[in-house]
């Protein structure tokens, strides 16, 4: 069981309405948030301090988000993680299986793909018992 608060990062581009969305959606569950704008910035985050999950944009700037997981899975921090990315391919999802991602996320304006699959994450991974997202907000 989780000792300490939920601390999630969020690595994106800046465009987007979707980390705004998540943190609003979340904020009732006293979760920390963490922003970054790159792979290098998320890497020392992760590396810093207790995080419990990294959602990370696949349009990161430089090498993409997917780049940074890498990265950061060779430096030895194994944090969950979830890949956003408004165009999923099957190749996308190859390179994230190999990774361990938990999963590639659709995001879009139009749906919220994203918060079912963090509230997933959260109950498999961590076993907490949070609000059924779709009753929140």
């Amino acid at each position: 069981m989780l000792q300490s608060p939920f601390n999630l990062i969020i690595a994106h581009a800046g465009g987007g309405s979707w980390p705004k969305l998540l943190e609003r959606r979340l904020a009732p569950l006293q979760v920390g948030f963490f922003h970054s704008e790159d792979g290098d910035a998320t890497i020392g985050l992760a590396g810093r301090l207790e995080m419990h999950l990294a959602v990370v944009d696949e349009d990161l700037p430089r090498a993409g988000g997917l780049d940074a997981l890498r990265r950061m899975r060779r430096s030895g921090l194994n944090l969950p993680a979830l890949l956003v990315t408004p165009e999923p391919d099957r190749r996308l999802m190859e390179d994230a299986l190999e990774l361990k991602v938990f999963s590639v996320v659709k995001v879009a304006e139009e749906r919220d793909y994203l918060t079912p699959v963090v509230f997933r994450l959260v109950r498999q991974l961590y076993g907490l018992d949070w609000p059924d997202p779709e009753k929140m907000n």
